[in-house]
């Protein structure tokens, strides 16, 4: 993850704003391809926990840098109802 931003500034720039943390709430909010909003209780270090899983899990060859992979996998997921 890039060292000058923080966790919730990359995957609020990395969704295009679909996914929204809230570190001190520690709330996740996901708005998903038929605009319907989730809102997840997680903390960041469960968020993390919860990318790098997604990043173990996907399929290779991973091309990109991994919270851009993570990112996207857990959009996918959100938007296949998983």
């Amino acid at each position: 993850m890039g060292a000058h931003l923080r966790l919730d500034e990359e995957i609020g720039d990395l969704s295009g704003g679909r996914l929204t943390f809230d570190a001190r709430r520690h709330r996740l909010t996901c708005q998903g391809a038929d605009d319907a909003v989730h809102v997840l209780e997680i903390t960041e270090t469960e968020l993390r926990g919860l990318l790098q899983r997604l990043l173990m899990t996907a399929p290779l060859p991973i091309d990109g840098e991994p919270i851009e992979i993570a990112v996207c996998l857990l959009l996918d997921h959100l938007d296949a109802g998983v």
